[in-house]
């Protein structure tokens, strides 16, 4: 068997970076070696340092955009790199698989092959979402994406979630259409769980690790249409929430908090739609995940979702920012209930059949056999 290396920096982390399903059936086909980094004490404690206000809550959420921005410096990408570099001097590998393009490549044997896996690019964040990079990053833009395309070009091969991915990896970045293979996402929640249709209500559902990004700011909107023709409907928020949207009160809303993944698995279990109008996101595991439980997505038609939603088959896709648009395909669903459950259905399917970890690792098992 194989000695893969991993080198990932939010390995260990729980939530949306995590990787522990994938990591699981990928260790069916090769050794997996984790190299472990720790980032000096200020990346830690800057972000709170130059984040602090007056509310805890408020407090942690300025701490995580500037952790975000900071990995988006030059000076962070080469000292990661350098880190990544002198810990793997420990390992004996057969093989690296890197995950994101925040840093590296590490040095290495001319012949060992290196591998890199991605959802989306800097450049990505950068013309969509720009609240991910540092304030300054124009300074600096040609240094980084210098660094970026330097990487991706050492590659042996680069593993993309979605097209998308793959799409930005080749035009903005210049690389061989060959060297780029899409792969898929693991779910994370890959166990099956009994789904009872006749328990289930006129329930939405809203999870979000990030509010504004996920389109959190316009669900008040779409809701009070949705409840004009759907009276009994229900909103449940998933998530930390900003202060203006915690003090909201209206009958429909149910706001939750952030959640554990076994809270979040009863929750699964009881809703009906999930509602993802997204401004920017590269493939959001929360589609793939309500999926798995039968649960059909409304989502925005942006980045890789088209790719996770068949629209009007598994679930609908709208135009970012299209109130009305959401409203009418959530209650032309609750209004539908042979419809929904059709949907619903299918959604486990394709998710199953495309996303499962088993599936993943094999794409990209047969991905590097392409290229060794």
């Amino acid at each position: 068997m194989k000695r893969m290396l991993v080198l990932d920096l939010w390995h260990g982390v729980s939530g949306g970076a995590s990787k522990s399903s994938l990591y699981r059936e990928l260790s069916r086909f090769f050794e997996l070696l984790f190299c472990r980094v720790k980032l000096p004490i200020s990346y830690h404690i800057l972000p709170f340092v130059k984040g602090f206000h007056p509310s805890r809550k408020r407090w942690a959420e300025r701490a995580g955009s500037i952790r975000e921005a900071m990995y988006k410096h030059p000076a962070t990408f080469r000292a990661v790199s350098g880190l990544f570099d002198d810990a793997a001097r420990q390992y004996r590998y057969d093989l690296i698989f890197q995950i994101g393009s925040l840093f590296g490549p590490i040095a290495r044997e001319r012949d060992i092959p290196y591998f890199s896996y991605h959802d989306s690019t800097v450049k990505n964040a950068h013309t969509m979402w720009k609240q991910w990079l540092p304030q300054d990053f124009e300074a600096y833009e040609k240094e980084w994406y210098d660094l970026e395309r330097a990487f991706f070009s050492s590659m042996t091969g680069i593993f993309t979630y979605s097209n998308f991915a793959r799409e930005t990896v080749v035009k903005d970045y210049g690389i061989e259409p060959e060297k780029v293979v899409v792969v898929g996402s693991a779910l994370k929640i890959p166990e099956e769980y009994p789904v009872n249709w006749t328990e289930r209500k006129k329930t939405v559902l809203f999870v979000s690790t990030d509010f504004e990004r996920k389109g959190g700011y316009t669900l008040a909107e779409i809701f009070e249409r949705v409840v004009k023709e759907i009276p009994d409907a229900t909103l449940l928020v998933v998530g930390r929430v900003p202060e203006r949207f915690e003090r909201m009160e209206r009958p429909w809303l149910k706001k939750l908090g952030p959640l554990g993944r076994k809270e979040l698995i009863e929750v699964y279990k009881k809703a009906s739609i999930l509602l993802h109008p997204a401004i920017y996101d590269p493939f959001p595991s929360v589609i793939l995940e309500a999926g798995n439980f039968e649960i059909p997505c409304v989502g925005s038609s942006t980045c890789g979702i088209p790719e996770m939603v068949i629209d009007g088959v598994t679930g609908y896709l709208v135009s970012p920012g299209d109130i009305q648009g959401f409203a009418e395909r959530i209650v032309e669903l609750l209004k539908d209930r042979d419809l929904l459950v059709g949907m619903g259905q299918k959604a486990k399917e394709f998710v199953r059949e495309n996303y499962h970890p088993e599936v993943v690792a094999s794409n990209i098992k047969r991905a590097i056999e392409r290229f060794v």
